[in-house]
C-alpha cells in the first residue's frame, strides 16, 4: 500500500500514518521511561527507605501502565488506517461496478 503513490499523496492517508508515527515515538519513549524507572528502583532496593522505595515503586508501576497505555493507543491507530484503507477499497469497488455498464454499452455501440 505504501509504494502507491496515489495513497502518498492523500491527505487522510498522510494524517493516518503520521498517527502511527507518532504513537511507535511514544511507545518506544514510553518503553525507556519503563526500564529508567525500573532501574532507579532497583537502584534504590538495597537502601531500604520504604518512602523512597514506594516512590520508586509507584513510578514504576505507572511508567509499566503508560506504555500499556500507548502500545493500546499505537493499535488503535493502525486500527483506523486499516478501516480507511479498507474503505477506500471498497469504494474502488463500487465505482468500477458503475463504469462496467457504461463500458459495455460503448463496446456495443462500437461492434
Amino acid at each position: 500500500m505504501l509504494q502507491s503513490e496515489q495513497w502518498k499523496t492523500n491527505a487522510r492517508f498522510k494524517a493516518l500514518y503520521k498517527e502511527i508515527q507518532a504513537a511507535e515515538a511514544r511507545v518506544e519513549d514510553a518503553i525507556k521511561a519503563k526500564e529508567a524507572a525500573k532501574a532507579a528502583y532497583r537502584e534504590v532496593l538495597p537502601s531500604g527507605d520504604q518512602v523512597v522505595l514506594m516512590e520508586k515503586l509507584t513510578a514504576f508501576r505507572q511508567a509499566k501502565l503508560m506504555r500499556e497505555f500507548e502500545e493500546a493507543a499505537l493499535t488503535l491507530a493502525q486500527f483506523r488506517l486499516y478501516q480507511w484503507a479498507e474503505q477506500q477499497k471498497e469504494k474502488a469497488k463500487a465505482a468500477a461496478k458503475k463504469k462496467k455498464p457504461v463500458i459495455e454499452k460503448a463496446v456495443a455501440k462500437v461492434a
